[in-house]
């Protein structure tokens, strides 16, 4: 917490440090650019892999200090263990879930907001990630919050991909942010039907508060 050295404590307001707190930025962290020098190759790791043999130049730009792999020797990456998946839901459990969807834009320009435009591959890489971490991770949840959608139309994308990739239908809805690059958050709620022959949830409104 606090405020990031070597900035200054806001003029508006007559803050001061202390009593704000001061944040050092962290130093010990350190980042791998396996390919801030010339002719490297850019290694692609995983959550929780392992990387040794890590020999380069300290380098120090945008504050945050990198290695840069040299070529001296071979990154060796041991794969680590990925996200357990949730437990399952008993019978008669309903389940929420959040998901950030990391500001998912898609591949069409609203020159509105100068956003975000995706290649369509990647688009349909970072739409089949969300679907993986649905289904495999969190167990298809009866409600998901969503967050950092762009739109109504992102959200069909992302239904209609869990539908295709094998999961459940889902009924989507989205609130209007106010984001400055136009991202909004949403609900995925599930339609499937249980004993009864009635889903589990039935959604009679969504309603923005505040």
């Amino acid at each position: 917490a606090g405020i990031q050295a070597p900035d200054p404590p806001p003029a508006i307001g007559g803050g001061s440090i202390p009593p704000i707190p001061r944040w050092d930025a962290n130093p010990q962290r350190l980042g791998v650019m396996t390919n801030g020098i010339v002719g490297q190759s850019i290694v692609n790791v995983r959550s929780n892999d392992v990387v040794t043999s890590i020999v380069g130049p300290l380098d120090y730009s945008s504050r945050t200090y990198n290695i840069l792999p040299d070529g001296t020797a071979a990154l060796v990456v041991t794969p680590g263990t990925l996200t357990t998946q949730v437990t399952a839901a008993a019978g008669n459990e309903v389940t929420v879930a959040s998901v950030n969807l990391r500001s998912l834009f898609d591949n069409l320009n609203d020159p509105s907001i100068g956003e975000p435009v995706l290649t369509l591959l990647a688009y349909d890489r970072r739409l089949d990630k969300a679907s993986q971490a649905i289904r495999l991770h969190l167990g298809n949840p009866d409600i998901i919050a969503v967050q950092e959608a762009e739109n109504f139309t992102v959200l069909n994308h992302l239904r209609n991909t869990i539908l295709l990739d094998g999961g459940p239908d889902y009924d989507y809805f989205i609130v209007e942010g106010n984001d400055v690059n136009g991202l909004d958050v949403g609900f995925l709620v599930k339609t499937d039907l249980v004993t009864g022959g009635v889903p589990r949830v039935s959604v009679t409104s969504v309603t923005q508060e505040n």
